[in-house]
């Protein structure tokens, strides 16, 4: 009888299980992105950090951290997720 209730509730512990892990990925990214954008551009690399906090996309964060090592300026990191525009 309580089967079908059983599996419910396991399925929902599994869920909030992945929804934690998934944040927890998130901020561990936002950290090591806010650690390099420092330590490589300083202030100019900082400022882009309210913006990259509002990504959600795991696999775009990760793109910005592996980015870090080899970008020039804060621009090029945020072409990541802003294209350019044109006038």
């Amino acid at each position: 009888m309580g089967g079908i209730f059983q599996e419910e509730r396991e399925d929902g512990r599994r869920e909030g299980f992945q929804q934690g892990r998934q944040e927890a990925l998130r901020e561990g990214l936002l950290k090591a992105i806010q650690f390099g954008l420092e330590l490589k551009f300083g202030v100019a690399g900082l400022a882009l950090l309210p913006d990259i906090q509002k990504i959600q996309d795991l696999d775009l964060l990760n793109t910005i951290q592996e980015a870090l090592k080899i970008a020039n300026s804060p621009q090029e990191i945020r072409l990541l997720w802003e294209p350019p525009t044109s006038h």
